[in-house]
Parts: C-alpha cells; sequence; structure tokens
C-alpha cells in the first residue's frame, strides 16, 4: 500500500531524489521504477540494477527464512516470538 502511495507522489515529480531513492527499495521497486520508466526517460543500466537489487533482496531473504525454518522445525509446539526466532537461528548453527 505505501508503494501505491509514493507511486502517486511520483505522478506530480518523477525526477525528485524521494522517487529515485525508492525506486531502488525492494518492497517498492516494482511500482515506483516502473512508473520512472514510463514518464522519464532514464539509462537503461538503472532498471536493470533495481532488478538485480531486487532478486538480491529475495536471495537473502529466502536464506534467511529457510534457517529459521530449519530451527523452527525442531521447535515444533513453541510460541512465535522473537526470542523464539532467535533459538530457531541459534539451532542451525550447531
Amino acid at each position: 500500500m505505501i508503494g501505491f502511495f509514493i507511486a502517486m507522489f511520483g505522478l506530480g515529480a518523477p525526477e525528485s531524489t524521494f522517487i529515485t531513492v525508492t525506486s531502488y527499495i525492494p518492497f517498492f521497486t516494482p511500482m515506483v521504477m516502473f512508473l520512472r520508466v514510463g514518464m522519464l526517460n532514464i539509462p537503461t543500466f538503472e532498471p536493470i540494477l533495481g532488478i538485480i537489487i531486487m532478486l538480491a533482496a529475495i536471495m537473502l531473504l529466502a536464506i534467511f527464512g529457510a534457517r529459521i525454518y530449519r530451527g523452527g522445525v525442531l521447535m515444533y509446539g513453541k510460541s512465535n516470538s522473537f526470542k523464539d526466532i532467535k533459538k530457531a537461528i541459534e539451532l542451525t548453527k550447531k
């Protein structure tokens, strides 16, 4: 939802620094970069860089989630607090 509102703000000022920066933040890239590509004449490397950053974030979050899942399976029946997530991560280090 926040990405949508940022894109709506960008319709009025697509060349602003705020829009340029948020177009590289992985959760906002699909909406804001699409706006910039459609409204401005930007270099080709900028959308490619946004895609690379987004793919890297996806891979890092997948690795992090897999570590939590691996430790979480061993902690079946426990609550889902941040303390338990930390314990699940520590279980994967052993």
